[in-house]
């Protein structure tokens, strides 16, 4: 039987969203990102933002982060709204360094399974790793016909929410916010409400607002009954 949260533990957040790219700029990133720090911090979270980072930025960023998390930590989010793409079977988040090659990707851009890694072995009760980052990118030259979307990623004591299903692409949405966080921020700070019932919420939104295109994709494997996000 899993660990119960406790309101009162300590919870810690990492909110990236990347907008300024030497190519390929996006819309609402930085706005996403700035809003779902907002909703984590009402939420009880100690949150670090990033906004519009370089490689060397976010990597120091996401290992400050997890090298701050320990068991004494109740709930850890890592946040990213930005382009991302899959490359030899890892997730890159790409950061705004110019990366024109995709054999520059492990050097120029963030793995995202390194972060996942890090939040899983820290000990922390209940990982959240959520990637609004499944935008059609393109790199100058590649060794693949496409970049589209991400990998699939395996939970261990975790839970993973990606904006839509591996290999498939994201809206940045017309509005102030993307799609998938627009509905994010709706039903996030839902007191009470388990994790699994917060995406399955968002899942139906994203759906109805994309006529059936877009379909967000979580994995889980916490080891925390009940999960609440807003306890």
């Amino acid at each position: 039987i899993g660990d119960k949260l406790r309101g009162g533990e300590a919870k810690k957040a990492l909110v990236v969203g990347i907008s300024d790219y030497p190519s390929s700029p996006l819309t609402n990133p930085v706005n996403d990102a700035k809003a779902v720090a907002k909703k984590l911090t009402t939420l009880g979270f100690d949150v670090d933002m990033k906004l519009d980072c370089s490689e060397e930025e976010f990597t120091a960023a996401h290992r400050n982060f997890t090298d701050a998390l320990s068991n004494d930590v109740a709930c850890a989010v890592f946040y990213f709204a930005g382009h991302g793409c899959e490359y030899q079977n890892r997730n890159y988040l790409i950061t705004t360094t110019p990366c024109t090659n995709d054999r520059d990707l492990p050097r120029k851009a963030v793995d995202a399974m390194e972060v996942q890694r890090g939040m899983e072995e820290s000990g922390c009760k209940f990982p959240v790793i959520i990637l609004d980052c499944c935008r059609s990118f393109r790199i100058t030259r590649s060794t693949r016909a496409s970049l589209d979307g991400m990998a699939e990623m395996k939970a261990v004591g975790s839970y993973i929410a990606l904006a839509c299903a591996p290999n498939k692409t994201a809206e940045d949405g017309s509005g102030a916010n993307g799609t998938f966080t627009a509905a994010l921020l709706k039903h996030i700070g839902t007191p009470d409400l388990d994790i699994d019932r917060v995406f399955r919420r968002v899942r139906v939104d994203v759906l109805k607002a994309t006529n059936d295109e877009q379909e967000p994709w979580t994995r889980s494997s916490l080891r925390v009954d009940p999960a609440c996000l807003c306890p």
